[in-house]
């Protein structure tokens, strides 16, 4: 039986409308995945999960292939990138996961990222890390506030059918 999860980034953020990874979403980035075991319940260790195998070979039947040592074999597949568009709720909306035998638990970034504000005007690069914000190079009479993004947190979220 399989379950879809969806990666999203929680931040704090002021005149932000999107976020996405420095050189788009078709680049060669990667994000390491922290799975549970669906038999065992153990942890894995982070597991690398390249968004450009995505965008190269859509149809591939599985992204992650990982054995634990109870001898359980899960799968991971992106199913669809959601591109980093701002929700109501204030959640960024990254890719969904299709799992089976294994749930996502954490997730790390290791890449820089880059923000558009309300006008359109794309960040400089930026870690995601807490307390960090990108910074503009525009005009200080483009927009009202500086944009801001802090409290980056990333998680999974359970989706329907």
């Amino acid at each position: 039986m399989s379950q879809l999860f969806e990666l999203r980034i929680s931040p704090e953020i002021e005149e932000i409308s999107c976020m996405e990874p420095a050189g788009g979403w078709s680049s060669n980035n990667t994000f390491r995945i922290k799975l549970k075991c669906g038999n065992c319940k153990d942890d894995t260790k982070f597991l690398p999960l390249c968004m450009e195998k995505v965008t190269k070979s859509p149809s591939c039947n599985a992204h992650i292939i990982h054995k634990c040592r109870c001898k359980n074999v899960g799968t991971v597949q992106i199913v669809s990138l959601l591109h980093g568009h701002l929700t109501k709720n204030g959640h960024i909306r990254i890719m969904k996961l299709e799992c089976k035998k294994m749930e996502p638990v954490d997730v790390a970034f290791d890449f820089q990222w880059q923000a558009y504000d309300k006008n359109g005007n794309l960040s400089d690069e930026f870690e995601f890390t807490a307390g960090v914000s990108p910074r503009f190079n525009v005009a200080q009479n483009m927009t009202t506030q500086q944009p801001q993004v802090t409290g980056l947190r990333g998680y999974f979220e359970v989706m329907d059918g």
